[in-house]
């Protein structure tokens, strides 16, 4: 591997390359939220995924997002990503180790936001322990919430939909999460994004095409986002064709 920005030099671990990261701590307001997405150079974020779930990023990709999850309290994710990819978004043993020798709790707490609270509750995402979080709306159905409540801990944030702010005052007031991690998929990519709510972007740009209509961009709502959000790279780095950008978000809303 070798690095881009803001120096250019060799890499022997192409997977260390986020071990020494010194990411800033939330307040009692909202955590400090980071996103954390792979796409094809033509912004899609699955491949023709009615027909096939392919990978989009290499080993390293993949690895390097469950070593990224060692310096988050809690990772978020979208109900739609859950349901198709119903595993705990967790880290392998070593990385656990590292987490506890931090003060960390050996396992990130995992946090989804859904409206329907349509969820594969008899999946491994939802035996881990501590339980998950389920983000919900007001207007969610009753007796949803009753049966999910047995799997996770469901908070309400928001009367008709999920409302970003709120969730993160939950997050950060009742749970203690400081650095949350945001997985996607593109619809909670936008409401975060839409408030004003991101810090950081860690975005791979993986070496391959789709073309496919249908599939997912990084980022889709039903608006422009207005302002525009403005990035500044702060590191880049080459590895197999594979590209490893982050960005801090420069006009983000402060809390």
């Amino acid at each position: 591997m070798e690095q881009l920005y803001p120096v250019q030099k060799a890499v022997a671990d192409p997977l260390s390359i986020y071990d020494d990261l010194d990411l800033p701590a939330g307040n009692q307001e909202r955590p400090f939220v980071a996103v954390n997405m792979v796409s094809t150079v033509d912004g899609k974020i699955t491949l023709n995924k009615k027909e096939r779930a392919e990978p989009l990023g290499s080993p390293v990709d993949r690895h390097l997002m469950k070593r990224l999850r060692v310096h988050f309290d809690a990772v978020l994710r979208g109900a739609e990503t859950v349901r198709a990819n119903p595993f705990f978004p967790g880290v392998p043993d070593e990385l656990a180790l590292r987490r506890e020798q931090a003060g960390k709790e050996p396992q990130p707490l995992g946090i989804v936001v859904s409206r329907s609270l349509d969820l594969p509750l008899e999946s491994q995402y939802f035996t881990v322990s501590p339980k998950p979080v389920i983000l919900t709306a007001a207007a969610s159905d009753p007796k949803r919430r009753e049966i999910a409540s047995q799997y996770a801990r469901v908070e309400i944030a928001g009367e008709h939909e999920v409302d970003a702010r709120q969730a993160l005052q939950i997050l950060a007031r009742k749970y203690g999460v400081r650095r949350l991690l945001v997985e996607g998929g593109a619809a909670l990519n936008y409401s975060f994004f839409k408030a004003g709510l991101i810090d950081t972007l860690f975005w791979t740009l993986a070496p391959k095409l789709s073309g496919f209509r249908e599939d997912l961009t990084m980022i889709a709502g039903p608006a422009l986002l207005v302002p525009v959000p403005k990035l500044r790279l702060e590191t880049l780095y080459l590895h197999e064709d594979e590209l490893f950008f982050r960005w801090s978000v420069a006009d983000r809303e402060q809390a």
